[in-house]
């Protein structure tokens, strides 16, 4: 985590991989909005608590402690966006934004959750005990003890966290840009909900495309009995790949600043309550910087790239002339685009 020494307790509470310590002391904070809520937005918030409660614990949480394997939480996560969009179904807000805000969650978790049902399932032979973890887990426990240089011994109850504060996120993060919009009974679409709307879209099919490039690729390399080959690197015909090396992340996080974006016009339903106009306010912000966060540092680009630069002996040219997340330069962003990187999590020979 920025900002924090080697060993230091508040890597216990932590959230994501990069934030500050006062970002992650905020979205803890959020938990309390929950309470500052008009009655008809807290009906459906604690409805959501439950419905997350019910799926982490038996399906997430259990299993993670009995295995030791934190995969079980790819299937919980964007089940608990489906969750939401059935949730946000239960609002008193104008049907036509009501519908379109649940088909939107329900199609972006309902992808995801298919798919890593699928996946996983045909890996584990269905039968929900896997074998492994995903190399992005395996990187977290290596991130907790060489990095983080925190007690082993310990990242038992770190994977209960890490675990638990994505069952957290959609409890009282990522479910406010639908159920605000769930709520807004005003008739008429204001242009920001179209906007967010058609964001949410670009993003889901961008990020849809480059999970479908990437399924082809890896047939083909396997076709060819090529494990070393690099996505992205020409000759290649998967062109979202060589415009930023995790295209995927991209388009995810672009989903979610198209959420809170369609959810700005919907803050009419805190008419009267000034405290929580401001910390659903701070939600909004915090969706785009938390999801960044998570793709690049936590459970995206680094810990993918950190063995990408082991297996691949191609990589290393790929992160030099390709930007990691932006599809387009940025003034003022690190594109990372640096052999080796993350450079302090690779492990270099002297």
């Amino acid at each position: 985590m920025a900002g924090l020494p080697k060993g230091h307790w508040f890597h216990f509470f932590a959230v994501a991989g990069n934030l500050h310590p006062i970002e992650s002391l905020l979205v803890y904070c959020l938990t309390f909005g929950v309470l500052l809520a008009p009655p008809h937005l807290k009906t459906l918030f604690y409805t959501n608590c439950l419905v997350q409660v019910a799926i982490f614990l038996p399906f997430v949480q259990i299993p993670v402690a009995l295995t030791g394997h934190m995969v079980y939480v790819d299937i919980g996560w964007p089940s608990g966006l489906v969750a939401i969009a059935i949730v946000a179904l239960m609002g008193t807000g104008y049907w036509l934004r009501r519908w379109l805000i649940c088909a939107c969650y329900l199609l972006h978790g309902g992808r995801m959750a298919l798919g890593a049902l699928v996946m996983f399932g045909q890996a584990a032979g269905f039968t929900y005990r896997f074998q492994g973890d995903l190399p992005r887990y395996r990187y977290a426990k290596h991130k907790w003890t060489k990095i983080d240089g925190m007690p082993e011994g310990w990242w038992w109850m770190k994977m209960q966290q890490d675990t638990f504060g994505q069952g957290l996120s959609n409890s009282v993060l990522l479910c406010v840009p639908a159920f605000l919009a769930a709520s807004n009974s005003e008739t008429a679409l204001h242009p920001l909900e179209w906007i967010g709307l058609l964001t949410w879209l670009c993003g889901w099919i961008f990020e849809s495309s480059a999970d479908m490039q990437k399924m082809s690729f890896m047939v083909e390399q396997k076709q060819q009995h090529n494990a070393t080959a690099t996505l992205g690197l020409a000759p290649n015909d998967k062109f979202l790949w060589t415009l930023c090396r995790h295209p995927n992340y991209f388009g995810e996080w672009m989903a979610w600043l198209g959420f809170s974006i369609a959810s700005l016009p919907s803050f009419q339903v805190f008419s009267g309550y000034e405290i929580a106009t401001l910390c659903y306010f701070l939600a909004i912000l915090l969706i785009p910087r938390l999801l960044y966060d998570c793709l690049v540092h936590w459970t995206g680009a680094g810990p993918a790239e950190h063995y990408s630069v082991k297996k691949r002996p191609s990589y290393m040219d790929y992160q030099k002339t390709v930007r990691c997340f932006f599809p387009f330069q940025l003034p003022f962003v690190d594109h990372h685009q640096e052999e080796g990187w993350p450079s302090f999590e690779v492990e270099k020979s002297s």
